[in-house]
């Protein structure tokens, strides 16, 4: 397939067409990874806020159900020490 590729566009089109594609995927992985780190910086902020605010109960007393309640329970009190060492 690549040399009928070749002599269809030609050599010097292919490589120029490969090259474009190379630079638009290092693209796309610089914006995917810009805007991650955009939106766990701003989650990392947010979060000890919304822990603040909200408040968390389970009438079901499966254990994986509990865990996630303990796990929330944590975090907040993570968010309590953390704030509480910054300022």
């Amino acid at each position: 397939m690549v040399g009928f590729l070749l002599q269809a566009v030609g050599e010097k089109t292919l490589e120029e067409l490969i090259q474009e594609v190379e630079a638009a995927e290092k693209h796309e992985r610089q914006v995917k990874l810009l805007t991650r780190a955009s939106y766990s910086h701003h989650y990392r902020r947010i979060m000890p806020a919304l822990l603040e605010v909200l408040s968390f109960q389970c009438n079901n007393c499966r254990a994986a159900l509990k865990s996630r309640i303990d796990d929330l329970y944590f975090s907040t009190r993570m968010c309590d020490l953390t704030t509480m060492s910054l300022h």
